[in-house]
């Protein structure tokens, strides 16, 4: 189910309280839109009781949240329990491929045994949600759960949302130029969106132009150093080395600078190593969100493979020498962006 379909079936008349799924398996890669699905359920438990009624658990603590999930109401209909699971660990995942043992696969199939168990015979006042965004592989066995995908459906559903959000009181317009450029400078993080929108209804009297949030909408380090890589390959040495101005303005060191830089050519030669999984996919592989691999693909695709994997090595190069004394650190970021443009092959 997208989130489209989710807000769909709440705002239908026929979906009661008491028709609601009996657990919510929530995938994705957007926090703000699962907190806007968290509180969407959270109308269907009584604002006077909802203290006593909502809880939020841990997966180390799934115990407690199962106890919590078989217990009635206090003084209402409903109760509500979020369980978020944890981030699979590598370490047990390489002793599971090295035959573990028992106790490794004790801990394993604890927490889904002790869920599906609960959905075998689920309580209808109890609402269930699983914030599997950290762990998507897990396994349940129930098929009393309904699973959603946190994440807009498309850039028109985030534009759309950020217009909801303009147009609350006091209330501003905002085009999509300026929305494209704000999202741009934020890297579609809605949360950061929502900050900064606030602050641009503060600084203007009516419309939020893209002058507005070039003047008061700081670009992050991460969108400075994407804008440097796609100056890197255009060959345009004038445009990297101003971003690269404004950085040191901002008071990063070039450890940090050449640090990104190669985290970021390290994410663009997995982008290209597996161009056949979706942004989703490729952020839940690399930790990220999916909206910053929609805007780190076109990049990633300039380049060949053999390009980006001498890049990564050549900044991991770099840094070794800058921490051993080898090359001058005040210099090396430029050093760095010359030698990748003037390294010919793409």
């Amino acid at each position: 189910m997208t989130y489209n379909e989710f807000k769909e079936q709440l705002q239908n008349e026929k979906i009661g309280a008491d028709n609601l799924a009996p657990c919510y398996f929530v995938t994705g890669t957007d926090e703000y839109v699962f907190d806007q699905m968290v509180l969407a359920l959270k109308e269907y438990v009584d604002r006077d009781f909802r203290d006593m009624n909502y809880s939020e658990y841990s997966e180390d603590e799934i115990s407690d949240a199962v106890y919590s999930l078989s217990t009635f109401p206090m003084f209402t209909d409903k109760r509500m329990v979020v369980l978020t699971l944890n981030k699979p660990s590598r370490v047990k995942e390489e002793e599971e491929a090295q035959g573990g043992g028992d106790a490794l696969e004790k801990e394993k199939t604890k927490v889904p045994d002790l869920i599906d168990s609960y959905l075998d015979n689920p309580l209808d006042s109890t609402i269930f949600v699983i914030n599997a965004m950290a762990n998507p592989q897990f396994k349940l066995k129930s098929r009393n759960i309904e699973k959603v995908k946190a994440d807009f459906d498309s850039d028109a559903d985030r534009f759309r949302e950020m217009d909801r959000i303009v147009s609350k009181e006091p209330r501003r317009i905002m085009g999509p130029r300026a929305a494209t450029e704000l999202a741009k400078r934020t890297q579609n993080d809605m949360y950061r969106i929502v900050s900064e929108i606030q602050k641009l209804k503060a600084y203007t009297e009516r419309e939020i132009t893209p002058e507005d949030i070039e003047n008061m909408v700081v670009a992050d380090l991460d969108f400075q150093i994407y804008e440097m890589t796609n100056a890197i390959i255009s060959k345009n040495a004038n445009e990297a080395l101003r971003i690269m101005k404004v950085l040191v303005g901002y008071g990063y060191k070039s450890t940090a600078i050449i640090g990104n830089l190669y985290s970021k050519y390290s994410m663009y030669l997995h982008i290209s190593l597996n161009s056949s999984m979706s942004n989703d996919e490729l952020g839940s592989y690399l930790g990220m969100k999916g909206g910053a691999v929609y805007y780190a693909r076109p990049i990633a695709e300039k380049y060949s493979q053999v390009k980006l994997k001498k890049c990564v090595d050549y900044l991991h190069a770099l840094q070794i020498d800058i921490v051993s004394g080898k090359r001058n650190e005040d210099s090396a970021v430029q050093e760095a962006v010359l030698a990748m443009i003037n390294s010919g092959e793409r």
